[in-house]
């Protein structure tokens, strides 16, 4: 059986509270036997992290998403440093820009964006970034950031749920950032992205973000993490390669990212 890695499932959220353990148990008898957790705040932070602390393969990331309501302070940024601290604790996030869907102001959503990124570089945690309708105004933060960085603390990450943008593929290429690859690859209108998949698999990484975004046949339904195999699957037949192959690459990518031993 190939061994997956979900880089970006949101266990913690309630549309899992009735059967988290079942739908575990199913990714992992599926062969997705490392699962990583992204907050979207404090309180999903710290389920993360709960989730992480009973199952060996699951990690958790904390993070502070810019559709969550709220005003970044000097208490939230505590709390974060502290929640860091833990063990299973892997990376920074879901951090990022949006245009649309939020209801935090932009300058609200840059303070957020800015303390968080310098802090995953302080801990030398990498980021997992969201981006919808800002790409330019990330990137040019991001560019910054790296440029002013030293070799003790570079700046790395994931762009998740990647949806085909030439210059965010460009920048990961040259920064030697991650692309997430999720369900979006099996909808037929992502003509673009699937025309690029093979230009992305050196830096690709799969996820879910479950629970949206399942893939077909699933689409419209709430996504789990036990529905990579058909992602893996996707990319293998778009690219000529085997499932194997697929898994054994974007695995190893994740575990590389991640600094998981």
């Amino acid at each position: 059986m190939n061994i997956l890695f979900d880089t970006h499932c949101h266990l913690c959220l309630d549309e899992f509270r009735e059967d988290l353990d079942s739908v575990i148990q199913r990714a992992f008898d599926r062969g997705v036997q490392y699962i990583l957790v992204p907050g979207l705040d404090l309180l999903t932070s710290r389920r993360a992290i709960r989730i992480s602390e009973k199952y060996k393969n699951i990690y958790a990331a904390i993070g502070f998403h810019p559709h969550t309501e709220g005003k970044w302070n000097s208490q939230i940024s505590k709390e974060f440093e502290e929640l860091s601290t833990h063990p299973k604790v892997i990376a920074i996030g879901e951090i990022g820009l949006d245009q649309y869907r939020t209801e935090a102001s932009l300058d609200e959503q840059l303070i957020r964006l800015r303390a968080q990124l310098e802090f995953a570089q302080a801990s030398l945690k990498p980021v997992l970034l969201h981006n919808h309708g800002e790409t330019d105004l990330l990137l040019k933060i991001l560019a910054e950031i790296i440029q002013t960085s030293s070799s003790k603390s570079p700046l790395r990450g994931v762009f998740h749920a990647f949806g085909g943008d030439a210059e965010i593929l460009k920048f990961a290429e040259l920064n030697h950032f991650y692309i997430g690859i999720g369900g979006i690859i099996t909808f037929p209108k992502s003509i673009q992205l699937q025309k690029m998949v093979s230009q992305i698999l050196p830096r690709m990484v799969l996820e879910t973000d479950s629970p949206v975004l399942a893939p077909k046949p699933y689409r419209g339904k709430r996504n789990e993490p036990g529905y990579l195999p058909i992602i893996c699957k996707h990319i293998a037949e778009i690219t000529g390669q085997t499932e194997e192959e697929i898994s054994n690459l974007t695995t190893q990518n994740a575990i590389s990212l991640l600094g998981i031993k």
